[in-house]
């Protein structure tokens, strides 16, 4: 059993409320249900719980996310391959021509392959830095910025499109 400080279980606190959201949203899209990706994170935090914390202080995000990334990849491959991008998965504000214009933008990012959709999520949903994203994809960060760039691209291209054709 793991003993944790008071300081080590209000920053273990402090963790779980400002992560298990994005945690849960990012995992979900990767599961394809709610429930797995409940179960998913809730293993991913019991991992938290047990590591070193000074292994990992100063880059808590990007090793829970490749945590709970790894296990839920590992969850869908006994189960069914991975599931395209839900637009329930995504959280819009609540300003109706933004939350318009942000669910066209997260429609279209749904249509590009996983690789794209994913780095696009961590970086403009999640916030995260190329070195951030490489280190929970696998990915270098040079690949990160390749495929940002090219998902970029291809929305630009489809959205102009579509402003178009209006």
């Amino acid at each position: 059993m793991v003993r944790r400080s008071p300081e080590g279980r209000e920053w273990f606190r402090q963790t779980l409320i400002r992560l298990e959201g994005p945690l849960l949203r990012y995992t979900r899209k990767i599961t394809g249900d709610l429930e797995s990706a409940k179960e998913v994170v809730q293993e991913s935090l019991l991992k938290l719980w047990k590591q070193n914390l000074a292994e990992i202080r100063g880059h808590v995000a990007p090793w829970l996310y490749t945590v709970c990334r790894n296990q839920a990849i590992d969850f869908k491959r006994r189960d069914k391959g991975m599931t395209e991008l839900d637009d329930n998965l995504i959280s819009y504000e609540s300003y109706p021509e933004q939350e318009l214009q942000k669910k066209e933008v997260f429609s279209e990012i749904a249509k590009l392959s996983s690789k794209h959709q994913e780095v696009l999520l961590l970086k403009f949903q999640e916030g995260m830095s190329y070195k951030e994203i490489a280190k929970i994809t696998g990915h270098s960060e040079s690949n990160v910025g390749l495929l940002i760039h090219e998902g970029m691209k291809v929305l630009r291209e489809t959205l102009n499109e579509g402003g178009q054709n209006e």
